[in-house]
């Protein structure tokens, strides 16, 4: 689990990557959710999720299960991971630190601009965040 200072958590297990944050999306959850209908529809992809859980310090989260951590991997390069997240960015929603190796691997398969990709790399693990 790491946190981010805007209210953002990211938990990465083997074949779940999951999205947390504090706030409720201010956009309509339709937009979201058409693109984790395509997520959902992806191979390998058991299950993309939009939830509410008032039970835990970040109350909306967005979870994919995939069948094989080879797939979770492999879906960072779908252009569906990379609209959700610059959907999320767009509402400022989206402050997430990656783990070095996805960092590495998110940003070798995603065109982002330079700024998050250079914030992507910094050297501090601490300022590295999408």
């Amino acid at each position: 689990m790491i946190n981010s200072s805007s209210g953002m958590e990211l938990i990465q297990h083997s074949n779940v990557i999951k999205i947390s944050f504090r706030a409720a999306p201010p956009f309509e959850l339709h937009e979201i959710q058409c693109v984790m209908d395509t997520l959902n529809a992806m191979p390998d992809c058991l299950s993309y999720t939009l939830c509410e859980k008032k039970t835990h310090q970040y109350d909306w989260s967005i979870c994919g299960v995939w069948n094989s951590d080879e797939a979770r991997r492999h879906h960072y390069e779908s252009e569906h991971l990379q609209t959700l997240l610059h959907l999320l960015m767009r509402y400022d929603l989206l402050c997430v630190f990656f783990s070095e190796i996805d960092t590495v691997c998110l940003a070798k398969t995603h065109s982002m601009d330079r700024k998050i990709f250079d914030e992507w790399h910094d050297p501090d693990p601490k300022n590295r965040a999408i």
